[in-house]
């Protein structure tokens, strides 16, 4: 019975660990009443006669009963992690009775247990049993998929004063921290136990040779001992000078004619309020520090070594991550069950630190407001994003939105944000403190200095703070529906499905899972019939204050209360690998998919004001429902929340759902294999720093037509040429363009530095061009900005381009012949991010105009 198992579960996971938490009173002998228990969000469906079948029916025996002072109460017989049941029903062992004591693990933790002993870990107890699983003349505790035995001398753990009990349900428990276990050995382990193995990289001891060999040939091993290899070299990195405290209108070229007077300038960067100048000789900079001050139009310079970043390796920046990710690996290997994979991976990603987790969020609004209030009077901190939803992890940084800061009658936000990083720095509160003007909503990035939270800081969008409340409404439905999302989530972070520009967003992922409740058989509430301003966008909507929607408290489903957590992560695979993307939209406000031509003659269909109020309001002409995927944002009906997602990462989708779908089927190891595995036909093709060559697929499902290869070939050549600026000469050329084209190409500006901030300086998102138009106004813009001395610069990049033509994809192959510094690696980045969304973009473009042309 489904029905029980999920009752069994759950009341495992209340009485052991969590009854405080839920604010139920829990006894010292490990008691709940009974009455009170079925008031708890995970029990109000369940009844008395619910709670006595599964007591009754459990294998093991988990849970007890007891009537005291006239209420029925329950307990758990063992596996408590909560502190302070000091009055269990445990009884001592005194003398070693004719049982075995034994404890079941798995290969994976043999290691360290010879090493360190048996711990009892955050429970209680360290759980023994008498018996094997299949002995059935026992209750064993021990699981069923268990690798490693390991038994204990009883009687000799007595004499050394280790005190044993017995549960009441036969179990043998004891309660001291670690048991001394080196001396026990398995059956064909005949290496001798004092032999250490170190690594000197990761300064780490290993206790066979076996167990060294495995770690050598990990990755993260490798990577330190690359990155240790790297930093022992000699950096051939250029001298150079750092320059600040140049007024704000200078010019870059200003800067650079003043220090050429010293010697040639052979690289420049210009940042906001810093310069960064590379000379030839070292000479020349000892030359120019020599100098005692140095003027520029009429204030004095700060001039300085530059400090190079010392070489470190191919390491990402997100190490943590990293870390986290091979430890719920590692603790999913051996685990079937999805409910218990589920815990060991929340365990990792969200240790139960919520209440420090809210008295940290608190602290940063309460010193933002105490900072920001003398400076703005009226000013209210409204924290969204994943501190409000509760679907953050436990590195999650906090989203912030200042409201009453920014005056009506003032466009641009820029001013306001840089006077609030100056507060913030002068605070001593914060730290690392930067605007970042090209963001879709400019905001001030900065560090809490005391608890070490990144804050993202806006003053233009409460839309964000309304879409928190209207996605934590959905999230308390029922415990499944956070716990969903939570899988889907991170498995959509470990494929690298959200976060960066064409990708899926947190909030597009989270509404598309939203959308899919809402269809049969659970039937969640559309945001149409909760809200309280229907058919309006919220721009329209004046100077909202509280949310425009009042949740359903009584709204339940049935088929959510019976369904598994693993069922519902299955459905939403398989609804999101076969859902038609490229004729209808997705749409949380309804509740229903609605298909894109009913938007082209919105007078003409039934709900008639919903799509006029859907076309109508920005520049673009309302919901942009021709891209790849439309997922409309159900508060912003002009808005598609997946606007930047391109075809090639639709089709990521797609096939990851597919194979998600399948391993979910097999019910065996399914949140290890989803984290783990890719679909065969997927080759993920990562940039690493010091790579020479880079690769990108195109596929003819994307972009279609019968001469898609000659097309391709064509818009490589405008990007490079048009749009980069580069040299391009055509090296070899197969029959006809179809199959192998081999350009040489070499530019001296990196232009592909600076595009998005550039189009954003230029509005260009208010204009109506075609992708040809808008890269070329990017590219003049940025051409007309270069001083006429920086145009006889050698070659700053040059490489050779390969395009292959395979069945029905094309292989875009890049080997780098000579670059400047990371120009190539930078280039390389810009390249994969953006060539298959410009391509698909150019072919709409072309099919628009042949369409208009007939």
């Amino acid at each position: 019975n489904k029905s029980d198992i999920v009752l069994s579960k759950s009341l495992s996971r209340i009485l052991r660990h969590r009854a405080r938490e839920e604010h139920l009173c829990i006894s010292q002998e490990g008691y709940v009443a009974v009455d009170e228990l079925l008031k708890n969000r995970y029990f109000h469906n369940c009844t008395v006669e619910d709670i006595k079948r599964v007591v009754d029916s459990s294998d093991k025996q988990r849970f007890s009963l007891r009537v005291f002072n006239g209420a029925l109460e329950i307990c758990a017989n063992q596996g408590h992690s909560i502190q302070g049941l000091d009055k269990l029903s445990l009884v001592p062992i005194r003398e070693p009775g004719q049982f075995e004591v034994i404890h079941g693990t798995y290969f994976g933790k043999w290691a360290k247990i010879k090493r360190e002993g048996l711990s009892r870990m955050s429970r209680n107890h360290i759980h023994f049993a008498k018996g094997l699983p299949c002995d059935k003349s026992v209750i064993s505790g021990i699981r069923s998929n268990c690798q490693v035995f390991i038994y204990v001398n009883l009687k000799a753990a007595l004499e050394a004063g280790i005190p044993f009990f017995l549960s009441s349900n036969g179990q043998s428990l004891r309660s001291i921290w670690t048991f001394a276990v080196e001396q026990l050995t398995m059956g064909n382990d005949s290496e001798n136990a004092s032999t250490v193995y170190h690594c000197a990289n990761c300064n780490m001891n290993f206790p066979n040779k076996k167990a060294y060999d495995i770690h050598n040939n990990q990755p993260a091993h490798q990577m330190v001992a690359k990155a240790t290899t790297i930093s022992g070299k000699k950096n051939f990195q250029r001298p150079g000078i750092y320059v600040r405290g140049y007024p704000q209108h200078t010019l870059q070229a200003d800067l650079v004619k003043y220090f050429s007077q010293f010697g040639p300038v052979v690289w420049v960067h210009f940042g906001y309020d810093f310069t960064l100048l590379d000379f030839n000789e070292k000479s020349i900079v000892e030359k120019v520090l020599s100098k005692n001050c140095h003027y520029l139009n009429g204030r004095r310079l700060l001039v300085k070594y530059k400090e190079n970043k010392k070489a470190f390796g191919p390491v990402r920046q997100d190490r943590t991550d990293d870390k986290t990710f091979e430890a719920i690996v590692t603790g999913l290997k051996d685990v079937d069950d999805f409910e218990v994979e589920f815990g060991v991976m929340i365990a990792k990603l969200k240790p139960n630190r919520r209440a420090q987790e809210v008295e940290a969020y608190e602290l940063i609004c309460k010193d933002l407001r105490q900072f920001l209030g003398e400076k703005f009077f009226n000013m209210e901190v409204h924290p969204f994003g994943s501190t409000v939803t509760e679907l953050g992890f436990s590195n999650s940084d906090i989203d912030v939105y200042l409201a009453n800061v920014k005056p009506f009658a003032q466009p641009d936000d820029i001013p306001i944000l840089r006077e609030i990083k100056k507060i913030l720095v002068r605070s001593h509160r914060f730290g690392c403190c930067f605007v970042i003007p090209s963001a879709n909503v400019p905001i001030v990035r900065c560090v809490h200095l005391k608890t070490g939270i990144q804050c993202d800081i806006n003053i233009n969008n409460m839309l964000g703070v309304f879409n928190s409340e209207l996605i934590r409404y959905y999230m308390s439905i029922d415990p499944k529906v956070q716990q969903a999302m939570l899988v889907l989530k991170y498995w959509a972070k470990c494929h690298n499905f959200k976060g960066q520009s064409q990708f899926f967003s947190n909030y597009a992922f989270t509404m598309m899972f939203i959308f899919f409740l809402q269809q049969s058989p659970y039937y969640l509430p559309t945001v149409e019939s909760i809200q309280q301003v229907k058919q309006q966008t919220f721009w329209s909507i004046p100077h909202h204050s509280k949310p425009p929607f009042a949740p359903m408290a009584q709204f339940r489903s049935e088929a959510l209360t019976k369904a598994l957590l693993l069922e519902l992560v299955e459905q939403f695979f398989k609804f999101y690998a076969e859902y038609p993307y490229h004729q209808e939209v997705i749409c949380p406000y309804l509740g229903k998919s609605i298909l894109k031509e009913a938007f082209q003659s919105p007078s003409e269909q039934a709900n008639c004001k919903f799509l006029q109020a859907s076309m109508a309001g920005n520049e673009d002409n309302g919901l942009a429902v021709s891209r790849t995927v439309c997922v409309q944002d159900p508060l912003d009906l002009n808005k598609n929340v997946t606007i930047t997602v391109t075809g090639p990462m639709l089709r990521r989708l797609v096939l990851f759902c597919r194979l998600g779908k399948k391993i979910c089927a097999s019910r065996k190891s399914v949140l290890y294999k989803l984290l783990t595995e890719v679909p065969c036909d997927y080759k993920k093709q990562p940039v690493h720093e010091n790579a020479d060559s880079f690769q990108v697929v195109i596929h003819e499902a994307v972009i279609g037509g019968p001469e898609w290869f000659k097309n391709l070939i064509e818009f490589l050549r405008i990007a490079l040429e048009t749009f980069l600026l580069f040299t391009v000469t055509t090296e070899e050329e197969h029959a006809d363009n179809q199959t192998v084209t081999v350009f040489a190409c070499n530019c001296k500006y990196s232009l592909w530095d600076g595009r998005k901030s550039t189009a954003k300086q230029l509005n260009l998102s208010a204009q109506k061009l075609s992708l040809v138009e808008r890269e070329q106004t990017i590219t003049n813009h940025m051409k007309a900005a270069i001083p006429d001395h920086m145009k006889d610069l050698p070659v700053l990049l040059s490489f050779k381009i390969t395009v292959t033509r395979n069945e029905d994809e094309a292989l875009i192959c890049a080997n780098k012949l000579a670059a400047y510094k990371k120009t190539f690696k930078s280039f390389a980045q810009f390249f994969v991010c953006n060539f298959a969304t410009w391509f698909e973009l150019y072919q709409n473009d072309d099919n628009v105009s042949e369409l208009g042309r007939q």
